[in-house]
């Protein structure tokens, strides 16, 4: 047993038990709403030959990552109605894969492997297995930049290799690309400025060619996201940018939480080679920090990738951390830091089991992490034999007290869908939508995963703007626009898009309308028309309704 704690595999096998353990035992965790955007795109390509939320539409730039849509679309050509399933698997194979190759390249270069598990066997980066988004994916492509890209003006430095590389990061998500063009720009700045030159100008010809062709083929060069959760372009109401303020102090606080020990063992052993990437990863929050409305920011999922730069940078600093830090010091940092979080989990400052679903980290889970993290920076071993056994099985607990162990349940697409229905209120009365009305009506809504699935053949207005090029570039007025489209159904924006509830509210186009759910953050609104048909067919509204039979 101990010989297999020092062996070359032990950090391997275990990050892996913990992924699979996660994977099998939260089969049937609900994805994100945005998750399925994916699936829909993919349907619209298998079907019409186009990247699409509405396939009449032509094109549009909705999903953030372009590389995991194509992956997407794959997937879903081979997996067909188990779609969701297969993306968690993917995720996961993904995740290890990532956590393989850091640890080859912390190993070669005489960092201790061990400590990439304080970076990435945490609750935050663990969860996204069951996102459905391109998390687990941005991960590995950063893993692959790290492990072939070197930092150290030492070392053979290939720039346009590197800008391949980081491009590939943008394509996964576009904001990431900051973590390694800044970590590399800054690592050969000093020592090679040529190469890093002929870097940069090879990245900015590598991007402004697909920032080109996207531009060509969607109308829009950056993904529309872009243009509603970035703060300076201030596409949402006020009300909704207040609201995600509130949230944005909560998930920062929660990576935090997860990055502290890694900053610390970083900046105290004063390791060179771990530079560039703490700065790489103090440009990338602070953009987050400053610049971005964190729409759907779950377990501090915008923060996530910054947790490979900074594993990786408290790893090659662990050997000169242990030399340079004196005991006493390390473990009235454990201490603090450990109290710290408990008292700010304790005033739910972070992100708590009272979270709403998606963002619920529970007490036993972080308190497991904390507790590893601890014995591992306070001990006064290495990581190693018995500490690493001891560590291992506290990462361990803290993946089993966040999903506790039960009997596992593989679900179909449409089982997940369901669940997310279940989960919110603001899709009641969809699946009447589905039974009562024709295939390919007009929708109006604002949240859209679950309805672009349900619906596939129906035509969909995304009120939020993130798929329909005419919301985020010509920003018409929501009444005008619904007085010329006539949608069948139409349900209100969620409530905290308090700017385009009160337009439509006081609109002349809902006069047409009739209201057939009260009870919920989207209200929904039938077609005057098509009611009495619809309530005669309707099943699942009666409890919502003010309405009778």
């Amino acid at each position: 047993m101990r010989r297999f704690a020092r062996s070359r595999w032990f950090p391997v096998a275990l990050f892996a038990g913990v992924v699979a353990y996660v994977l099998v035992v939260g089969m049937e965790t609900s994805v994100y709403d945005d998750a399925l955007f994916f699936k829909r795109f993919a349907r619209n390509f298998s079907n019409h030959g186009v990247f699409a939320w509405n396939a009449e539409e032509g094109p549009v730039h909705g999903n953030t990552s372009q590389l995991f849509q194509g992956l997407a679309t794959g997937v879903a050509a081979l997996a067909g109605d188990w779609y969701l399933l297969a993306t968690k698997t993917l995720s996961a194979v993904l995740l290890v894969c990532a956590f393989a190759l850091l640890v080859r390249l912390v190993r070669r270069r005489g960092g201790n492997p061990g400590i990439l598990l304080f970076g990435l066997a945490t609750p935050i980066v663990l969860g996204v297995v069951h996102t459905g988004m391109e998390t687990a994916l941005v991960l590995f492509v950063l893993a692959l930049v790290h492990r072939f890209v070197p930092l150290d003006p030492a070392r053979r430095f290939e720039p346009f290799r590197a800008a391949g590389l980081t491009t590939l990061v943008y394509l996964a998500r576009p904001d990431a690309v900051l973590l390694p063009a800044l970590s590399t720009l800054f690592g050969q700045a000093r020592g090679r400025p040529r190469a890093a030159a002929l870097y940069a100008v090879a990245l900015g010809l590598g991007l402004g060619a697909f920032l080109l062709a996207f531009h060509v083929y969607y109308g829009s060069a950056l993904p529309l996201a872009a243009y509603w959760k970035t703060l300076a372009f201030e596409r949402y109401d006020p009300s909704f940018v207040a609201a995600g303020e509130i949230w944005k102090r909560r998930y920062l606080l929660t990576f935090g939480l997860f990055a502290a020990p890694l900053v610390w063992v970083a900046v105290a052993a004063r390791a060179g080679k771990s530079r560039p990437l703490l700065v790489a990863v103090a440009g990338f929050v602070a953009y987050h920090a400053l610049m971005t409305n964190e729409v759907m920011g779950y377990r501090a999922r915008f923060y996530v990738p910054a947790l490979v730069p900074l594993a990786v940078a408290a790893a090659f600093a662990w050997p000169k951390f242990r030399v340079r830090s004196s005991r006493i010091a390390r473990r009235v940092f454990a201490v603090a830091w450990a109290a710290l979080a408990l008292v700010a989990f304790r005033l739910e400052l972070l992100d708590t089991g009272a979270s709403p679903v998606h963002s619920a980290l529970p007490l036993g889970s972080i308190g497991a992490w904390l507790a590893g993290v601890g014995i591992a920076i306070a001990a006064p071993e290495r990581l190693r034999g018995t500490g690493a056994w001891l560590v291992g099985a506290l990462l361990v607990a803290c993946g089993v007290s966040w999903l506790p162990p039960r009997v596992p349940r593989a679900l179909a697409d449409r089982g997940f869908v369901e669940r997310a229905a279940q989960g919110v209120t603001t899709v009641r009365g969809l699946f009447d939508v589905e039974a009562c009305l024709p295939s390919n009506i007009h929708v109006y809504h604002s949240e859209i995963g679950v309805p672009g699935v349900v619906l596939p053949a129906a035509r969909i207005t995304d009120l939020a703007g993130l798929m329909s090029n005419e919301l985020t570039f010509e920003r018409p007025r929501l009444d005008a626009l619904c007085r010329r489209d006539r949608p069948e159904v139409l349900f209100l924006p969620h409530r905290v898009y308090a700017a385009a509830n009160r337009e439509l509210m006081q609109g002349e186009c809902l006069r047409g309308y009739t209201r057939v759910v009260d009870a919920s953050s989207s209200p929904l609104y039938v077609r005057s028309d098509l009611v009495a048909p619809f309530l005669a067919c309707a099943r699942t509204i009666w409890p919502f309704t003010t309405l009778r039979r």
